[in-house]
Parts: C-alpha cells; sequence; structure tokens
C-alpha cells in the first residue's frame, strides 16, 4: 500500500468476498478484535453509461468499533462494489 497513490482521504482495494459460513452467501465484514462494517443503504443498480445496462450492484457502508449490537459509529465509509459475472469472462468461483 505505500506505493499505492492517495489524496489521503479515499482509496481504492479489489478483492475477492469472504463468506461469513461455509455454506451461505452472507459476507464477512468484522474487523477482529476492532469492529465491524454495517451496511447502511440498500442495494444501488450500478448502469453500463453506454448501453443502461445493469453491470453491477453497489452497497453503502459504515465502519463501527466496537462489537454488534454496541458498536460506538464511526465517519469511515464504504462502497462495495459487485461486478455481474456474466461480465467478468470466466468461473467466479475460479
Amino acid at each position: 500500500l505505500a506505493d499505492a497513490r492517495s489524496n489521503g482521504r479515499q482509496w481504492f482495494f479489489f478483492c475477492l468476498r469472504k463468506v461469513k459460513y461455509r455454506n451461505s452467501s452472507r459476507s464477512e465484514r468484522t474487523v477482529q478484535n476492532v469492529g465491524y462494517w454495517n451496511i447502511t443503504s440498500s442495494d444501488k443498480k450500478v448502469k453500463s453509461e453506454d448501453t443502461g445496462e445493469e453491470i453491477g450492484k453497489k452497497k453503502t457502508l459504515t465502519f463501527y468499533r466496537g462489537r454488534i449490537p454496541s458498536g460506538i459509529k464511526t465517519n469511515w465509509g464504504m462502497h462495495e462494489y459487485y461486478l455481474n459475472p456474466s461480465y467478468l469472462g470466466y468461473n467466479i468461483e475460479e
């Protein structure tokens, strides 16, 4: 991360989603011994500027220090984007 360019207020990370349970589609959003990310809005559609076709979804999250349900809200926010698997060109499980 030291080589990543940033204005100090905005960062971009790309990763595979970690699931909460082995046979579940729920995402794991806790940071061990620190806090958790809480979803603060419903899914928003992300559409192609060229075709207007839905290419993915976006979730807005807020970070809370501590444990659920008594965490303390911080001013940290995150947008989580999901690309429609048909745009990947390969098996998402790979």
